[in-house]
């Protein structure tokens, strides 16, 4: 495949990318004017719907019954605003149900999440905007619900370092808690990991720090919530 892209002005001042050589109307990007991604397609399929993000509502927008200038102020700066939220006792949690998983839970509002378990089998939850650069780097967001089988619980088991394991019932649900540390491979420094497998509904939360920005979000607190709010529709 040539490395070289073409680009096609759409009718509303968007675009359409692709790579010379390629099915334009199958494998394409579609980018706003100021570059922002809004959809990727591959093979025919949506791999990524920028409209599909949850987008969270401004911190300070959250229980104020009338728009100050501070309120009109957060809106440009919601990634600003969220990177510094603390999880804490004034946390607003919100319930989300996904249809295609069958399941709902709660999670911080102020925090941005993208639903694709009829895609890759995952919701991914960030404190940050998901874009398309996290995608193309394989969707590492710092909060992961993944409907996979018990080996993936297994695989994490052998990799962790200094880690902790536990069988214990979350919510009448029997569930394995897994906490460690990831070691050291370049691109990635050793980070901290926080896993809960509910092995009989084949549903695993996991809570990674992988970047430095992470870490002052208290990533367990959210994971351990995800999973005491867990229901299955």
């Amino acid at each position: 495949m040539s490395d070289k892209l073409r680009r096609c002005e759409l009718k509303d001042g968007t675009f359409m990318v692709w790579f010379v050589g390629d099915n334009e109307h199958l494998n394409h990007w579609h980018v706003a004017p100021d570059g922002t991604v809004l959809s990727v397609k591959e093979g025919g399929d949506h791999k990524y719907k920028r409209s599909d993000v949850q987008v969270p509502v401004p911190i300070s927008e959250v229980n104020q019954p009338e728009e100050t200038s501070e309120v009109v102020a957060s809106k440009s700066t919601v990634n600003e605003e969220t990177k510094k939220q603390e999880i804490n006792a004034d946390t607003v949690w919100k319930t989300y149900t996904s249809k295609e998983g069958g399941i709902s839970f709660e999670y911080p509002q102020q925090f941005f999440l993208l639903d694709r378990s009829k895609d890759d089998k995952h919701i991914y939850i960030s404190p940050r905007e998901i874009s398309f650069n996290d995608f193309a780097g394989g969707y590492y967001e710092p909060i992961e619900i993944s409907f996979k089988d018990e080996s993936e619980s297994n695989s994490m088991i052998a990799v962790l370092e200094s880690k902790k394991v536990s069988q214990t019932t979350i919510s009448g649900k029997n569930a394995l808690v897994i906490s460690g540390v990831v070691p050291e491979a370049r691109p990635y420094y050793a980070f901290d990991v926080f896993a809960i497998f509910f092995s009989e509904q084949e549903i695993s939360i996991i809570a990674a720090n992988r970047f430095r920005q992470d870490n002052s979000i208290d990533l367990e607190t959210v994971a351990r919530k995800i999973a005491d709010t867990l229901t299955f529709e």
